[in-house]
């Protein structure tokens, strides 16, 4: 079972526009994270290419302050995830 697949939503407030952006973002680290942990080697090759072209174009979007601070202090845990 993979991280994603283990994690529990625990908050059932209706999201904010920012806390969901916040969310999608956490979710999509950590199915990339979840590929990457599934590959015997990080050689380059097309799907890790794939991966980490994926997580840097993630990374490098300009988010609002309050998205990259939730992101950045939750771990994706304080905003939404167990």
């Amino acid at each position: 079972m993979s991280i994603l697949e283990k994690t529990i939503l625990v908050d059932s407030q209706p999201l904010d526009h920012k806390r969901a952006e916040a969310l999608q973002i956490c979710k999509r680290i950590i199915n990339i994270h979840t590929e990457l942990l599934k590959l015997n080697d990080l050689r380059p090759e097309a799907r890790i290419n794939r991966l980490l072209t994926d997580l840097v174009t993630l990374c490098s979007r300009i988010h609002s302050p309050e998205v990259t601070q939730q992101v950045s202090d939750a771990g994706c845990l304080k905003i939404g995830f167990n």
